[in-house]
């Protein structure tokens, strides 16, 4: 047991997770190196949930000389990119950089690190291309032979898509190499019709506009592909399917706006759309109306869906909740962002205040607020919130609203590294922009070692808190992940608040009914506290951690289902 609880706290010190990814657009030309060739490269990158590993994808073509070498560039130095052979005449790529640096980390959210790919006439580099981290709706494109029903063929090519849906827009690079014969055309291909992505020479880019809703949703759903053909192959020699890589977030804000009624109240929400496209799921946060609530909807093109929330009062309320099985015309307002968030109450019946779901141009990020992430699990206070990281230009914008807090509000901060950044609110609502974040800031937030803290009178250190998660993260308030159905894996979550004082919550997911033991060590293998000894159905679950007669210092949650046992790493801070 001891030797088995070692080895799993180096495992734990080396690793941590978190539940998005973080997509990379990349379009490689001559400039910037010197060379005056017409070459052209592109790749697509996807950063872990965990942010310990980039995967990506690479194909370049028609350097001038013969291929030497391929690096990431970046602050510390270089990391190669392993391409097999020398021609000059195009090659793909894919493989992972792995055991990223905190720095790494920052560079790639600053958008510092390129790919330079070198030529014996071109030792510096021939072509490059910087690492864009992509809001919004991103996809990939891998294209081969075996897609296109042509499994022999050695072709191979790389491309990506950004999807700007409250514009109709679709941009696209995509490069291929390897063809057998002349390239004579390429296209979309989407339910039996095409769109032209003309190629010059071996790589193609452009704008497509005015792209109907249904083809948006259509590249959603991996409905979609772009096919190159050739002289020999007229009707395709390479193919890719559009692949929806991260999930698609949505932030929302609500007033007033757009009601008719003259109400200050406010709103926060935060939706995130399954890369299934098949359900979003929201959390939502209103305060301060004007009369008795009534009820609240998401607004769409089909009529309305319930927000469930419960009670009736007007002085706040938080509701976290899915809305599934979503129609072809439901996908399609949701991400041409027509879609709203409706609060109505007794005395503006159709409606007091409301807030559209936007897609944001930066990477979002969710805040679920509630006392026991702040160590007060009998506090009844929430709050909802959004961050958006527009890592290029070091900016952090953000928007909260909390409810039921015990006192006045005094203050709220994003904590991170023992340092603070003020959040301040108006009454119960808060939204800023944060401007010239450090790059270490922004890999804590990405890397979920932020939280917003919002301090009471009777609270000083804080009454609700909420960690900043990448992506989705819907919560409860024992953060247990949002879920009608069995899960799909054995989980044991991260506990927040972490650190804590003096007591913490401990979620985890059980797909099958078994008995299962929930217990705390110290750093020396002691065990300090059986939080669960049962059999138990399968389903999403929670314990509290009292540590209020332990001493400061790490300890180690372990899981055991049958023979599977999982742990995590905890920090007590009196």
């Amino acid at each position: 047991m001891k030797q088995f609880f070692k080895t799993s706290v180096l495992f734990l010190l080396l690793t941590s997770a978190l539940s998005a990814q973080v997509f990379f657009t990349v379009s490689m030309d001559s400039t910037g190196t010197g060379s005056a060739s017409t070459a052209k490269g592109t790749a697509f990158a996807v950063l872990s949930s965990d942010m310990s590993k980039l995967t990506y994808q690479v194909t370049y073509n028609r350097l001038s000389s013969n291929y030497t070498a391929s690096h990431f560039h970046h602050s510390g130095g270089v990391t190669a990119i392993p391409f097999v052979g020398t021609t000059a005449n195009g090659n793909t790529v894919a493989s992972t950089w792995a055991n990223l640096t905190n720095k790494n980390i920052e560079d790639l959210m600053r958008g510092t690190v390129y790919i330079n790919v070198h030529s014996t006439t071109s030792p510096g580099g021939e072509i490059r291309g910087y690492l864009k981290p992509t809001g919004g709706i991103t996809m990939s494109i891998n294209l081969d032979g075996a897609q296109a029903g042509l499994p022999s063929v050695t072709g191979r090519g790389t491309g990506w898509v950004v999807i700007d849906s409250a514009n109709a827009r679709i941009k696209w690079n995509a490069t291929v190499t390897g063809l057998t014969s002349k390239l004579t055309a390429a296209h979309f291909h989407y339910a039996g019709a095409v769109h032209a992505t003309p190629f010059t020479d071996s790589s193609s880019s452009g704008t497509w506009s005015a792209v109907p809703d249904t083809v948006i949703r259509l590249f959603l759903k991996g409905d979609a592909y772009m096919n190159v053909h050739t002289s020999t192959n007229a009707g395709g020699e390479v193919r890719g399917t559009t692949k929806n890589e991260t999930e698609v977030f949505f932030a929302v804000s609500l007033d007033s706006t757009g009601t008719g009624s003259a109400s200050t109240a406010k709103g926060t929400a935060y939706a995130v759309l399954s890369s299934n496209v098949n359900k979003l799921t929201y959390q939502v946060t209103y305060n301060r109306l004007s009369s008795n609530y009534t009820a609240s909807h998401f607004h769409h093109s089909g009529g309305v869906t319930a927000i469930p929330f419960v009670g009736t009062t007007a002085n706040g309320n938080t509701v976290a909740s899915t809305w599934a099985n979503l129609t072809n015309k439901n996908i399609e307002d949701l991400v041409r962002g027509t879609v709203y968030v409706n609060v109505h109450s007794s005395t503006s019946p159709g409606g007091e205040i409301r807030g559209y779901l936007a897609t944001p141009d930066g990477i979002g990020m969710s805040i679920a607020l509630d006392g026991a992430q702040a160590g007060i699990p009998s506090a009844t206070g929430k709050g909802t919130g959004w961050a958006v990281i527009d890592s290029s230009s070091a900016r952090i914008k953000w928007n909260a609203t909390v409810t039921g807090l015990t006192t006045k509000l005094t203050a709220a901060h994003f904590h991170y590294a023992g340092a603070v950044h003020a959040t301040p609110f108006t009454d119960s609502s808060s939204s800023g922009t944060w401007s010239a974040v450090p790059d270490t800031v922004i890999r804590l937030f990405l890397k979920g070692d932020t939280y917003m803290n919002v301090h009471t009178s009777t609270n000083a250190g804080g009454e609700i808190r909420g960690t900043v998660k990448l992506g989705s993260g819907i919560v409860t308030s024992v953060g247990l992940q949002i879920s009608s159905a069995a899960p799909e894996k054995f989980t044991l979550e991260q506990n927040y608040p972490n650190p804590f004082n003096p007591s913490t919550v401990i979620a985890y997911q059980l797909p099958t009914a078994n008995r299962v033991t929930l217990k705390v060590y110290d750093v020396i293998g002691r065990e300090v506290a059986t939080l669960v000894n049962e059999v138990k159905e399968a389903g999403h679950y929670s314990a509290t951690f009292n540590a209020s007669k332990l001493s400061s210092g790490v300890y180690f949650a372990r899981l055991q289902s049958g023979n599977v046992v999982q742990m995590k790493k905890m920090m007590l801070l009196k």
